[in-house]
């Protein structure tokens, strides 16, 4: 058998070239691809910056727009709004938002360019130098007339998707952009981008016409959109950018990004609670909604009859800043009077009964919630659906009868839970400053009573009213006794008020003293500030701080708050000022006297030690604050409170807050898981505080060691 003949050479040559030259060809192509990649990824970087830098000027403006409104100087009490695009791209003043009728209002997006001087920037530009583009939604933008509801659950008008499809922004109507930037990166074919105008606008383009098919692939037209519009913006995939059909990039401004962020301003969480506040103390003295009223969501039926509804009602109470709100958070306000009393079981162990109606404030969405379409939202004619915004039992039961759940306040660390407020005629009692300071009395040495001048105390408003317990040489302290006798028993009272230290004791200096008291003695003997009463039974002693004590016939079964800066050895003071809630008339703290405030670091119930210079801070004193709270009908452990229908041990709870935030309002408890309390102490009450007396007392030294303090703000209620 012959062998098989050979494979001449040059075919094997051949061969192998073949070989060598797809090997190259496909080594190309992956080089090539590599190429593009890291290309597209360092220009997507380079976009990716500028754009971001344009996307926190944008939400540094909705800052800017609430602190206006905040500060009244703006009275339509939305925040949030973000700037016209610049439309018509002058060369001067070129960068700044356009105002109607280039940026056209009533919930028509526009589209142009990033206003960037009215943003206070530079001129951005991406990887091209291409200045950015800038689309913003009708229902937010701010020269929109009249102003649009605006809030957590208004909507974007824009879907963002990738030129693949792949939706990026906008899968669900919550999830739409607001407003979304764009860098339209190099010209691609058929893009033209003259320049013109004399000087040339600084960021280029058609002057007074921004033709965005010279810049951006796939912004649509016409512009602007057609009213109320949802609109999908196209942006590039590595794929559109390699084959050069799409090279826009983008980052945009969802309702979760803009409101994550404006949530947690202090001045919105108040401006809510304020909201909520009046709605409850107007509707206490409004007629209410008829028990048969049809519209309960949205606070009434505005078009359909009968023409009455409570948004109507407490139009009259509210000022035009309060106005605003209820307009843009109407659809989370939820009010019913279904006839039949209704209990309100608030999170914080707190439970109000005999309510003839309830306000409802239902937070923002859960996961299962939607609040996109008519029926979901509600209108002027249609109330919407209550189970998208109340959660659990108050869902199931709404608007019946029976026991609702919920906070007492708005609180941005649980903002999804309900917010449920009792209504009911008003029958307690109120006193403040502002309008019942010609009905204190004075007693003992020391009270002077005055306005504030705007310099003293530094940093207060002129024209409020104060009481100053001055330094004073003798024996007696100073009172100041509001001679209304109160109900407590069966009651909430709650009290605020401000004050300030004259005077500074660094750790290590002269100790000052002593301090002053909020005091509540029995009501059953009459009001200590009676001038038929001897003067020890008006005001107590320097060095008791003014309050009566335990040997006066009203000290002996009372209540006391003490502010203490001065260490008494006799009264086993700690080093440090302090906080303490302590009874009938002692000051001392002990075990043995029924005053477990011995420790006072925290440890022990009812005080709280502060560094020695608290309260009094060198070189300057600060303004501080205290909210005291009284519930009565409490369990054994006060974990519970009933005033209405007092619970098995209707022990009383004393709480405190020192130096707490958005705590001036006293016509709802304070969330006290929000807001932990400083000092609190669980009594069991004797029937002789059924009634009370309230005070303020002081002991104010004179000489080496002088003080004095300044009180004003003060607010007292009981319901």
């Amino acid at each position: 058998m012959n062998p098989s003949p050979s494979v001449p050479l040059r075919q094997r040559g051949a061969a192998l070239l073949v070989l060598l030259l797809a090997l190259g060809l496909v080594a190309a192509y992956f080089g090539l691809s590599a190429y593009n990649r890291a290309l597209h990824n360092e220009r997507t970087k380079i976009n990716a910056e500028t754009l971001q830098q344009a996307r926190e000027a944008l939400l540094g403006a909705a800052d800017i727009d609430l602190d206006a409104h905040s500060k009244g100087l703006i009275t339509d009490e939305s925040f949030g709004r973000l700037p016209c695009p610049d439309v018509t791209q002058l060369p001067n003043p070129g960068g700044q938002a356009s105002v109607a009728p280039d940026c056209p209002a009533t919930a028509r997006s526009t589209l142009g360019r990033l206003p960037w001087r009215t943003l206070g920037l530079p001129p951005l530009r991406d990887n091209a130098g291409e200045c950015l583009w800038y689309a913003v939604s009708g229902s937010i933008k701010n020269n929109t007339t009249p102003m649009p509801a605006l809030n957590w659950d208004t909507l974007g008008q824009f879907i963002v998707q990738d030129a693949g499809g792949n939706i990026l922004a906008g899968k669900t109507p919550h999830e739409q952009a607001l407003a979304v930037l764009l860098a339209p990166a190099h010209a691609l074919g058929g893009q033209s981008r003259p320049t013109s105008g004399s000087p040339p606008p600084e960021c280029g383009g058609t002057a007074n016409t921004n033709n965005n098919a010279s810049y951006l692939e796939g912004a649509g037209s016409p512009w602007p959109q057609a009213l109320a519009a949802t609109t999908t913006l196209t942006i590039a995939d590595i794929t559109s950018f390699s084959t050069g059909s799409n090279n826009d990039s983008a980052q945009w401004i969802t309702p979760a990004g803009l409101f994550d962020r404006v949530k947690h301003r202090s001045s919105f969480t108040k401006n809510i609670n304020q909201m909520i506040d009046n709605i409850v103390t107007c509707a206490s003295s409004v007629t209410p909604v008829p028990p048969s009223y049809p519209a309960f969501k949205g606070l009434g039926n505005r078009s359909s009859p009968p023409a009455h509804n409570l948004l109507d009602d407490i139009w009259s109470c509210a000022s035009d800043q309060q106005k605003a709100l209820l307009t843009h958070w109407q659809n989370n306000l939820l009010y019913t009077r279904p006839g039949t009393d209704s209990t309100i079981l608030l999170n914080n162990g707190v439970t109000y009964s005999g309510c003839t109606a309830v306000l409802l404030f239902g937070g923002e969405r859960t996961a299962t919630q939607t609040r996109a379409s008519i029926s979901q939202v509600g209108s002027d004619s249609t109330p919407g659906d209550p189970a998208q915004y109340l959660e659990g039992t108050n869902a199931s039961l709404f608007p019946a009868a029976g026991t609702y759940t919920g906070n007492a306040r708005y609180n941005p660390n649980s903002g999804s839970t309900d917010i449920a407020r009792c209504i009911k005629p008003y029958s307690g009692q109120q006193a403040s400053f502002a309008n019942d300071m010609g009905s204190f009395a004075s007693s003992g040495v020391g009270v002077i009573t005055g306005v504030s001048d705007g310099s003293s105390p530094p940093g207060v408003a002129a024209g409020l009213n104060t009481v100053r317990f001055n330094n004073a040489a003798g024996s007696s302290g100073g009172c100041f006794w509001y001679p209304t006798v109160l109900q407590l028993s069966g009651k909430v009272l709650r009290a605020y008020y401000e004050f300030w230290f004259s005077d500074a004791d660094p750790s290590g200096g002269a100790d000052r003293g002593n301090g002053f008291t909020l005091q509540l003695v029995r009501g059953d003997l009459g009001s200590p500030s009676l001038p038929a009463n001897p003067p020890g039974e008006q005001c107590g002693l320097q060095t008791n701080m003014g309050a009566l004590a335990s040997g006066d016939p009203r000290g002996v079964i009372s209540y006391l708050v003490e502010t203490d800066v001065h260490q008494d050895a006799g009264n086993n003071d700690p080093a440090e000022n302090h906080t303490a809630l302590l009874r009938n008339g002692n000051l001392t703290h002990s075990l043995t006297n029924g005053n477990p405030t011995a420790a006072c670091n925290g440890t022990a119930a009812g005080c709280r030690h502060q560094p020695a210079d608290t309260f009094e801070e060198s070189p300057t004193p600060k303004l501080h604050r205290q909210r005291i709270e009284i519930h009565t009908g409490c369990d054994a452990t006060c974990s519970n409170c009933n005033a209405a229908a007092p619970l098995a041990s209707n022990s009383s709870r004393l709480t405190v807050w020192v130096d707490c935030s958005d705590c001036q309002d006293i016509s709802a408890d304070l969330d006290r898981s929000a807001t932990p309390p400083t000092v609190q102490r669980c009594y069991t009450p004797n029937p002789e505080m059924n009634s009370v007396y309230l005070g303020l007392t002081a002991g104010m030294r004179s000489g080496a060691s002088q003080q004095s303090v300044t009180l004003w703000n003060f607010d007292l209620r009981t319901e």
